[in-house]
């Protein structure tokens, strides 16, 4: 017997009513087991960890990857966790069966009609809840995974933090006991008015370590002034003073008046020149490599020239600052104990006006006339030179070349001397110019010092000579005092390694070899 239409149409009716029953039960499964979940996720005991102490030790701590090298390790899912999805697979798996049962009785080919299009729909809605219920469960799976991994990042920062703890009491035990801390120093300070002959004693004896405060009370010195600073000053006990009384003069202390027109410096009619007249005498040729010595910089601080006059070695030459307050003077007790001199040519050496050379330095940018007003007034200083010694020009040099040749051509044009402001090769060379082979003016410390004079040495002995220039400083004067002191013939070495010869004779023999 055929089943009439109202009963198929009622069988499938109660068919799809059964369908979305199941459905409407299976979310609601799904929600209770979810809820379960979290619930269980954020309200269970941490469980315990156990783990190695060397092994965090040893990887964690002592060598760890950065974070975007660190293959991440895997980890183990708690057991309440794992049960929860267990059961979700479970309930899924048991969902999927009842729709599947439901599914082919629907499309069971007796009681199919002869279209249902609602077989595609029921398909596509059981599809997005299977779904949806995968990616919770991947859900949840991570986010387990993430809370053990913080655990155990918290775990292993506790290890590490008791290890450290156990490592220093392990240290502590081991360790000497700690003395008294020691009492802190009294600190003193330098008022402003001190009596100068009190310090100066205090610095040149720095045994004594005292100085008076103005109300006749007798304090020590700071322990920065007394250690720091008094070490590192030059020990000036090794310039010895030599009899400047008994020493030899020049021939000629005076400008000679015949060397001279209109207040400036020129040739005499016989062809007699400043820097020949002016010169210290050589009695021969050195038959050893010789060493020139030139010290510059000198009339600007009165201790310093001084000093220099009195202690240096008649051979060394001297060069004096046109700003000099006493510079006639200074230049005559020089000549007096024997010292050949020169003038310094102040230059731009860096950029102007950062670097002023004064209002009688040669500056890239003002008019030729007027750098030639400057030197025409060095020049006219009346006193007894044999040249100038220009004094750093890299800029001059280098951006005001033609005038500099110019200056340098009149210089020798008038019988003097002209000394180069540096020891680089590729400064611009000029003719009659005297360039020194090594030139010490800045790097102003001992071990620098001493390793320029010995290049100073080794250049005299591959070439049979060499032109050293100094600014005159006095940890140079030191160093130069040592310096020659070192080749100075004694009774156990008789023989003279090099010898010193003043800047003129060094000249002559320069101006000889490029002829």
């Amino acid at each position: 017997m055929t089943p009439s239409a109202f009963a198929i149409e009622k069988k499938q009716s109660d068919a799809r009513k059964a369908f979305y029953a199941v459905a409407v039960l299976a979310v609601l499964s799904f929600s209770v087991a979810a809820a379960g979940v979290y619930w269980s996720f954020f309200n269970s005991p941490a469980p315990a960890v156990s783990f190695d102490l060397e092994r965090v030790k040893t990887t964690e701590l002592v060598n760890p990857q950065p974070p975007e090298q660190k293959t991440a390790e895997p980890v183990e899912t708690p057991a309440e966790t794992a049960e929860l999805i267990q059961q979700i697979e479970a309930h899924k798996k048991s969902v999927d069966a009842a729709a599947e049962s439901l599914k082919q009785k629907v499309e069971s080919p007796s009681d199919k009609p002869a279209s249902m299009p609602e077989n595609a729909e029921v398909a596509d809605l059981h599809r997005e809840q299977a779904e949806a219920a995968e990616r919770k469960i991947a859900e949840i799976a991570a986010l387990a995974q993430e809370r053990d991994a913080e655990r155990r990042q918290k775990e292993v920062s506790a290890a590490a933090q008791e290890h450290e703890q156990s490592a220093k009491d392990e240290f502590s035990a081991y360790a000497p006991v700690a003395a008294e801390p020691p009492k802190k120093k009294a600190k003193y300070t330098i008022p402003t008015l001190i009596k100068k002959s009190d310090l100066k004693n205090a610095l040149t004896k720095p045994s004594a370590g005292f100085y008076l405060h103005e109300n006749g009370e007798r304090l020590p010195l700071p322990e920065l002034v007394h250690t720091t600073l008094v070490e590192s000053l030059p020990n000036f006990g090794l310039i010895k003073q030599k009899d400047v009384k008994g020493a030899l003069p020049l021939q000629v202390i005076q400008p000679l008046s015949n060397l001279r027109r209109d207040g400036l410096p020129v040739k005499a009619e016989n062809g007699l020149s400043p820097a020949k007249a002016y010169a210290a005498s050589v009695a021969e040729k050195p038959a050893v490599p010789y060493i020139s010595v030139l010290l510059s910089g000198l009339g600007r601080r009165k201790n310093v020239t001084e000093s220099a006059i009195a202690s240096m070695p008649a051979f060394v030459s001297m060069s004096f600052s046109p700003y000099a307050p006493y510079l006639k003077e200074s230049i005559e007790n020089a000549r007096k104990a024997g010292h050949e001199t020169l003038l310094d040519l102040p230059m731009q050496h860096g950029t102007f006006p950062e670097t002023d050379p004064g209002p009688l330095g040669l500056v890239v940018g003002l008019p030729e006339h007027e750098n030639h007003k400057r030197l025409r007034k060095i020049l006219g200083t009346n006193a007894a030179f044999v040249g100038l010694a220009a004094q750093r020009n890299q800029n001059f040099s280098y951006y005001a070349a033609a005038e500099m040749k110019k200056f340098a051509e009149e210089i020798a044009s008038r019988g003097l001397i002209m000394i180069a402001g540096s020891d680089e090769a590729d400064m611009p060379a000029f003719e009659k110019t005297v360039r020194p082979d090594v030139y010490i003016a800045d790097d102003l410390y001992r071990a620098a010092i001493k390793s320029r004079l010995e290049k100073v040495l080794k250049q005299a002995q591959k070439n049979g000579r060499a032109f050293v220039r100094i600014e005159a400083y006095p940890v140079t004067m030191v160093a130069l005092l040592e310096f020659i002191k070192s080749l100075t013939p004694t009774e156990e070495n008789p023989e003279p390694k090099v010898v010193f010869v003043p800047v003129s004779y060094y000249a002559r023999q320069t101006a000889e070899v490029k002829k």
